[in-house]
């Protein structure tokens, strides 16, 4: 009898719904673009945290703190400051000329960053994804002054020192994107410390930026500020979780929020306005079934099953939509990165 009973019900649900095709549609449809905005507002704020991360990561490998000064850097700078690894940087700058193509009068001048550098901890901290060296007389530049200038491994580059005098370095290497902030869109080259001195004309050269690894994660803000007291003219930048980043992060956040709560009201209002009219339509049923001795709470379920109905499959359908399209979409929204690669390969709640 029961048996019975539930075919009845079911039988004059599934009418229910398939009589009234378009009324099916928006609440399917309403329902669906709820639960895709539901799991974007909760995948966003993880999705945005991990884009950043590796966006940095990509660039700057394992640092955690960037350190710069016109001053210099020096030891005493770091007196009792938390466990760490750092690369030192010495910085310089290159002019650099091009004439016009199409105009071979005009000259176009460009700035190029030349920066001294410990090859071997760049490796270590993930800056740089290939490990090589540099002798006194050799460099390596980024693709984008490669390609600029019409340079190739084996072309003698000239630079000058600070008194303006020539100096040639034979180019070795042309760093691939993948190599961290140095061959990011810029041109830049890299030498080794001791050829770094050549353009201080023979003078101690000065360290002036630092990328900094603390050890233990919970101890970055502790190091910033030990280095703030004993060096105040230091400028230091959290590159892993300032204030600013966390309040844009929240700002963005708070948008998909908020379009959830609109889609979500949106659905409560249309289900609520059709739930009227469906139980004024289905009043000639309910009458039917209580003639036939089904219960009250029996006949409320026939009311509630219809909506439940169209709620799994409107879920249903959401969740399969959002899992072909998050991928692509988060990346597409969230890219940071240059033309070529986006920021991150894989994206986890």
């Amino acid at each position: 009898m029961v048996i019975k009973k539930m075919n009845i019900i079911l039988k004059h649900t599934v009418k229910n719904i398939i009589t009234k095709p378009f009324r099916t549609l928006v609440l399917i449809l309403c329902i669906t673009v709820t639960a895709v905005s539901a799991y974007l507002m909760l995948d966003m704020n993880n999705s945005l945290s991990s884009a950043i991360s590796n966006f940095y990561t990509k660039i700057i490998g394992n640092t955690d703190v960037s350190i710069s000064s016109d001053r210099g850097l020096y030891d005493k700078d770091f007196e009792g400051v938390p466990e760490y690894e750092a690369i030192k940087l010495a910085t310089c700058a290159e002019k650099l000329y091009k004439r016009d193509k199409e105009h071979y009068s005009y000259v176009f001048t460009e700035t190029a960053g030349i920066f001294g550098i410990n090859l071997d901890s760049a490796y270590n901290m993930g800056i740089f994804k290939e490990k090589f060296e540099l002798a006194d007389d050799e460099t390596a530049i980024s693709k984008t002054f490669a390609e600029k200038y019409g340079y190739k491994v084996g072309d003698t580059l000239t630079f000058h020192d600070k008194n303006d005098k020539p100096i040639e370095y034979k180019l070795v290497k042309i760093l691939s994107e993948d190599n961290g902030f140095i061959s990011r869109n810029n041109c830049n080259a890299i030498v080794n410390m001791q050829a770094m001195s050549d353009f201080n004309a023979g003078e101690k050269v000065k360290v002036d930026q630092m990328y900094v690894d603390v050890k233990d994660d919970s101890q970055i803000e502790e190091f910033i500020e030990k280095v703030k007291k004993n060096a105040p003219y230091v400028e230091c930048e959290n590159l892993t979780g300032s204030e600013e980043l966390k309040e844009a992060i929240s700002q963005i956040t708070s948008l998909f929020v908020l379009i959830f709560i609109v889609s979500f009201l949106l659905v409560i209002f249309i289900t609520i306005s059709l739930s009227n009219r469906i139980i004024c339509e289905r009043m000639s049923v309910i009458g039917t079934l209580r003639s036939l001795g089904i219960s009250s709470r029996l006949t409320a379920f026939v009311l509630l099953l219809e909506n439940i109905i169209y709620g799994l499959a409107g879920a249903c359908i959401g969740t399969y939509i959002y899992s072909l399209i998050r991928f692509p979409m988060l990346n597409t929204m969230l890219y940071l990165g240059d033309d070529s690669t986006p920021v991150f390969d894989d994206i986890s709640v």
